[in-house]
Formats: C-alpha cells, sequence, structure tokens
C-alpha cells in the first residue's frame, strides 16, 4: 500500500498531539473505547468522518468538509488532542495508523490541493481503543488511610493504616501495616471490664474495575496481628493478647486529584479466621463476630 510524503500519516497524528499535550505520545492518558476518522477526496475537498466513543459510553461524530488532506487530518488531530486534554490522563493512547486506497486496492495520498488521492478513496486514521494492558508499567504506591473498626473490638475504635505497594496495568499488590486505638469494653451492671487494641499487618491484592475517574476497585486479602487485652476495675493488672488471623474483601472509589495523587473511600469486611473472647474474670467482656466492618477515608500517591 503506497503513500506519498505530502499527506499526513500516523507519525504526524503522533507528533502533533504529543507537540500540544507536551508529553510523549506513549504515556498520554485516554479514555475512548473506539477514535475512528477516515478522510476522501469529495468535491474538490476533503471531506472528513470522525467518530469517538468514550469509555463512559458517551458518543459523539463529525463531518467536516476540508481544502485538503493535512487540513482534514489536522482537523482530526485537534480534535483527538481536545478529548485527551478534557478527559485527564490515567492510561496509554492507543497505536494510530493511516492507509490510502484507490478502487484497485493500492494508490497514493496526495497534499494540499489532494491529487495524489484518487476520487472515490479513504484516508483512514484510526486510534485504537486505549488499553492499560498493552503497556505493561509498574508503578510504585505509597498510601495512607484513617477509619473505624465496627466489631472487632469491645466498641468502634478508631484505626490507622500505612500501605505500599506496586501497581501493574489494572492489578495492584499491597502490604499493610497498623493499629486500632485502645477502647473499653465494660461488663453490664459492673465497673470492671478490658482495655483492648489490635494491632494488624497484611497482604491485598486489587483490581480496578473502572478507569478514569472516579475509579473503582474491588480487593482481598488476609492480615495477621495481636489483639491485646488488659483488665481494669475488680480485674485490674490482668493482662492477655492472642494470635488474630483474618480474610477481608474491600471496595475501593478513588479519585485522582492529580496523575500522581488520589483520594480514596473504602470500606473493608473483615473475616476473623478464629472466634476470639476477652474475659474478665470468668465473665465474657467481648466475642469477636463472624463479620466486622472497618469504613476507612485514605490518601495515596503513584510514582511514574
Amino acid at each position: 500500500m503506497a503513500s506519498t510524503s505530502e499527506c499526513p500519516n500516523a507519525s504526524f497524528v503522533e507528533a502533533e498531539v504529543t507537540r500540544v499535550v507536551g508529553r510523549p505520545w506513549q504515556e498520554l492518558g485516554a479514555h475512548w473505547r473506539r477514535a475512528r476518522a477516515s478522510v476522501r477526496a469529495e468535491a474538490g475537498g476533503f471531506r472528513l468522518r470522525m467518530s469517538v466513543l468514550t469509555q463512559g459510553g458517551a458518543a459523539s461524530e463529525r463531518n467536516i468538509l476540508a481544502a485538503s488532506c493535512t487540513e482534514a487530518t489536522e482537523v482530526a488531530v485537534a480534535i483527538l488532542t481536545t478529548g485527551v486534554a478534557l478527559e485527564g490522563s490515567s492510561g496509554d493512547v492507543g497505536s494510530a495508523t493511516t492507509s490510502a486506497e484507490g478502487p484497485s486496492g493500492a494508490g497514493g495520498a496526495g497534499g494540499g490541493g489532494g491529487a495524489g488521492t484518487p476520487p472515490g478513496s479513504d484516508q483512514n486514521l484510526t486510534s485504537a481503543p486505549p488499553s492499560v494492558e498493552s503497556s505493561l508499567q509498574v508503578r510504585p504506591l505509597l498510601g495512607a488511610r484513617l477509619g473505624l473498626d465496627v466489631g472487632t473490638l469491645g466498641a468502634v475504635a478508631p484505626f490507622a493504616e500505612l500501605d505500599a505497594g506496586v501497581e501493574l496495568g489494572r492489578f495492584a499488590a499491597l502490604a499493610f501495616v497498623g493499629a486500632t486505638g485502645r477502647v473499653l469494653g465494660e461488663l453490664e451492671g459492673a465497673a470492671q471490664g478490658a482495655q483492648m487494641f489490635l494491632l494488624m499487618g497484611g497482604l491485598a491484592g486489587c483490581f480496578r474495575v473502572t478507569r478514569p475517574n472516579p475509579v473503582v476497585s474491588g480487593c482481598a486479602g488476609v492480615e495477621l496481628g495481636s489483639l491485646e487485652a488488659s483488665g481494669f476495675g475488680a480485674a485490674s493488672g490482668g493482662d492477655g493478647r492472642a494470635f488474630w488471623s483474618a480474610s477481608f474483601g474491600q471496595g475501593v472509589l478513588d479519585w485522582y486529584i492529580t496523575e500522581a495523587s488520589a483520594a480514596s473511600l473504602g470500606v473493608t469486611a473483615v473475616v476473623p479466621f478464629r472466634e476470639l473472647q476477652v474475659t474478665s474474670g470468668t465473665d465474657e467482656v467481648h466475642r469477636t463476630p463472624a463479620v466486622a466492618v472497618r469504613p476507612w477515608l485514605g490518601l495515596g500517591l503513584r510514582f511514574q
């Protein structure tokens, strides 16, 4: 398939979008499921027909008559560039290809006046849908969370966590450490009970379901730690600890403030592997439930 140098090609499209946006083509974020354009010689000019379908499902079409093949292609570049600027950046722009065919299946593409493009032939510019999997890049992650633990201890407890891991395409692997605040569990009708808190750490795997903003992810993992308690009142001086182990599932909603930073909202459902009891003397102060819930807010950093 032949083409002359006068008519813009895929390299022209990539170079122009890169020049306007100011970032390499391979790093540009795009949020189209499909972006296709064709240029066809028509009535002494060139007809640009372009259709764009965003990740959110919004579709738009353009039908423009230009004076030259170059002008029509530049209009297509402007549309793609505007889409990148408006939607933001979080993935990779797919490759663009161009071709020109005459009625016999081979032909040329002309420049300004279109002399090299036979009437009835198309100049096709196709931007493939973006795909983070098409260029897998490992990105380090750091994060911090503050929330409430409802159920693990004898009362609602604040907790804090620090996370670190890596992101690979839509997947992320995280390690974390955290601790709850100290809370009191009291026996009814008695001025005694136990003060308790939880130390925990674990591993999680996450999958990003949607992109771009907001980003919805699902995670699953395991955590290990120590549930510690100390008695007060009649049971003062009685300290104890028990090995903590649990699985968990997590739903996360991220909103990227910049390409490298995000605010997060999440909820974690924790399922202990075994039931633990906190007692004061012979009386039970607290028993861990089948499921505990941890709503939380967080901030995250993603390094390029």
